[in-house]
């Protein structure tokens, strides 16, 4: 891992602490950045359902296949 030194805002390491249940800065810092990209990633896979709507014959189904679709 990297290291990198950053001027970060105290108060807002300190709510994202609390917030997260971090005991760290850095700690604070690296489960910031999952969530950013859980929320990056969420919204691919929304955006590619929005694209490729359900249609009658997935609403029938048991078991939706989706490996004809790609997702970044």
């Amino acid at each position: 891992m990297a290291i990198t030194s950053v001027d970060v805002d105290k108060a807002k390491i300190e709510e994202a602490k609390a917030i997260l249940s971090a005991g760290s800065a850095r700690e604070t810092i690296d489960k910031a950045l999952d969530v950013v990209l859980a929320l990056h990633h969420q919204r691919l896979v929304l955006d590619e359902m929005k694209a490729n709507p359900l249609t009658s014959e997935h609403w029938r189904a048991t078991i939706i296949d989706y490996s004809d679709t790609a997702v970044a």
